[in-house]
């Protein structure tokens, strides 16, 4: 009695090889501090915007949102995000201080040009009327009555001079917190230029800071790729690039990367 076997290796070729990015991560949202001023709805939206720049790739769903999945997306505030965050504020102060200035500068211009005129015109009728040897009683006494009120005038506009030259003082002033804040900043960022972290051990992906949100879902991204198994890359436009930026689209350093992570492999 024959027997006959398949051939071993068309039955091995079937089921020992795999490839990483056949099975979805499952993630879920962890902690997100209130002051990013993000709900937990948006947060997500960002982080499947995010996945879906990896998932076109290959047309392979890699992510997948899972309450009991095992990868967490969280947003905790550090302080770049308050130093981040009183950047903006400055800004905002000083973008309105500068148009109030500006506004008030070009108010007390309007009010001295009008001044330099009326007093033009008072000085020409006590010329005239020095000419013809004096003025009529009445006329005599509206050109008292007008000094006194160009007299008023010029002390409202030096106090409005005086008041402008306390305001651009106090607009330097905030110029000057605004560059500290910003070199502090700077320093910060140079110790740490990713805005988040993958920790591969815990299963955990935190964002630390974000100014926008083309940046946000970059640094989503960025960090999801290292969740893949993608490291850093050179080119400034990838989004494995190891310093943030706002790019949305991969380079094609990205997509050889993302290739080669989801090679099948031999078990």
């Amino acid at each position: 009695m024959y027997f006959t076997f398949a051939p071993f290796t068309t039955f091995a070729n079937q089921y020992i090889y795999f490839s990483p990015c056949d099975t979805p991560l499952r993630y879920k949202i962890g902690i997100i501090d209130a002051r990013f001023n993000i709900s937990q709805d948006e947060f997500l939206q960002d982080i499947k915007q995010a996945e879906a720049i990896w998932e076109n790739i290959n047309s392979k769903n890699m992510f997948d949102y899972d309450s009991q999945g095992d990868l967490d997306f969280n947003l905790e505030y550090d302080r770049r995000q308050s130093l981040n965050t009183q950047i903006g504020q400055l800004e905002g102060k000083l973008d309105s201080g500068k148009s109030t200035l500006d506004s008030n500068v070009k108010e007390y211009e309007n009010l001295t040009a009008q001044f330099n005129q009326r007093l033009k015109e008072w000085n020409d009728k006590v010329s005239y009327w020095n000419n013809q040897g004096g003025a009529p009683r009445e006329e005599f006494d509206n050109l008292t009555k007008e000094q006194q009120d160009i007299k008023t005038e010029a002390q409202r506009l030096n106090e409005m001079a005086r008041n402008l030259n306390l305001s651009t003082k106090q607009y330097n002033t905030q110029v000057g917190e605004l560059n500290q804040t910003i070199n502090s900043f700077q320093e910060e960022l140079n110790l740490r230029p990713e805005e988040g972290l993958y920790d591969g051990k815990a299963q955990r992906i935190t964002i630390y800071i974000t100014s926008t949100r083309e940046e946000l879902i970059n640094t989503l991204s960025h960090e999801m790729g290292h969740a893949l198994g993608i490291g850093h890359t050179v080119d400034e436009k990838s989004i494995m690039f190891p310093f943030s930026t706002t790019e949305l689209i991969p380079s094609a350093e990205d997509e050889k990367a993302l290739q080669t992570v989801c090679q099948k492999q031999n078990k």
